[in-house]
């Protein structure tokens, strides 16, 4: 918000939650609008996702992916991580409001 210049237009009217995603605020009615992670938004009924940030205010959480060389799985392991950064699988990745990172 204060890179839109907008904080002191807001600031009477935005509330921070805690252990609660802000678009279940939004659902119940408690709130007009709420921003958090994508993948955290999709999930609750009764909220609408309507896009990410413009670029320059998008920011990206970037995880990675790894096995352990003493996980007790390693094969179920390998196979996740093939499953994940598999090129097919960047479909199911997005529909989970998740972009596939680095290709």
């Amino acid at each position: 918000m204060e890179r839109l210049g907008i904080v002191d237009q807001i600031k009477d009217r935005t509330i921070r939650t805690e252990n609660v995603p802000v678009a279940e605020i939004v659902a119940r009615g408690e709130a007009e609008i709420g921003m958090h992670q994508i993948n955290v938004i999709l999930p609750i009924r009764g909220a609408d996702y309507v896009g990410p940030l413009p670029p320059g205010l998008q920011e990206y959480v970037q995880f990675s992916l790894g096995v352990l060389a003493v996980s007790r799985q390693q094969e179920v392991a390998r196979a996740f991580a093939h499953f994940a950064s598999a090129p097919e699988n960047e479909e199911i990745l997005r529909k989970g409001g998740m972009e596939p990172w680095g290709r």
